[in-house]
């Protein structure tokens, strides 16, 4: 009887962990979105308080406008503490929270809620744009945004397919300052000769850039460099 019964335990212990094995990676139905996006999902990113954003080119979202930007509760429902007014007049291509709790948009529009906002804007906590960071008056960058990346000193270093930001040459990489003016400090010469798409900052504020570019700064980078904290090319970054 003794057997039996232990037998009978670890069958029951086996099937347990099958059916919990089953069960990861299923879809969690505890997050309903509805009917989703009408178009494309670009980027996501998760708040501190769990709240879900959500970039692309999508207009609709769960059957309501939402131009290209918008904001979940944890549970997918749509967060309606979040306005965007109009949203962006075309594609984001990557959304993110910064250190201070606002949020970052790049991409290809040049107006957010109705406003100039040359292809990257700094948004408040509650969807309105912040006017503090301007890329309304000023030129901003002359061609999309593909990413970006912000520094511990809340500077915002940029990426994509543009060759100027306020007017200064500033070849597919630029530094922004926390009004959104060019950081002249940030100098990449000619910088990469074809699009940026990814940038990422090491601990030691060194920068790695990757995209469809094979030189930077005149010197051969076959898709993937690492620039110093001022922009110039890190010669010790050889990837042959």
């Amino acid at each position: 009887m003794n057997k039996v019964l232990f037998f009978s335990g670890l069958f029951l212990l086996a099937l347990s962990a099958k059916t919990t094995a089953q069960v990861v990676g299923s879809n969690d139905a505890t997050f309903n979105p509805g009917t989703g996006s009408n178009s494309d999902v670009s980027s996501v990113a998760i708040q501190t308080d769990g709240k879900i954003l959500a970039a692309g080119t999508f207009t609709t979202f769960n059957g309501v406008s939402k131009n290209r930007i918008t904001r979940l509760n944890s549970d997918g429902s749509a967060d309606p503490t979040f306005t965007v007014g109009v949203g962006t007049n075309n594609s984001v291509y990557k959304v993110g929270t910064l250190a201070s709790g606002k949020l970052l948009a790049c991409g290809q529009f040049t107006t957010y809620a109705g406003v100039a906002a040359k292809r990257v804007v700094r948004i408040n906590t509650n969807g309105t744009r912040d006017a503090a960071f301007n890329t309304s008056t000023n030129a901003g960058p002359n061609n999309y945004v593909m990413s970006f990346v912000e520094q511990p000193d809340a500077k915002i270093i940029i990426v994509g397919g543009f060759t100027s930001y306020n007017g200064v040459n500033r070849y597919r990489v630029a530094r922004v300052t926390t009004t959104g003016a060019n950081d002249a400090t940030f100098a990449p010469g000619t910088g990469a000769n074809n699009n940026i798409n990814a940038v990422a900052l090491q601990a030691d504020g060194k920068v790695i850039i990757g995209g469809v570019f094979t030189t930077f700064n005149g010197t051969s980078r076959v898709r993937l460099a690492r620039l110093t904290s001022a922009g110039a090319n890190d010669a010790t970054f050889v990837t042959g």
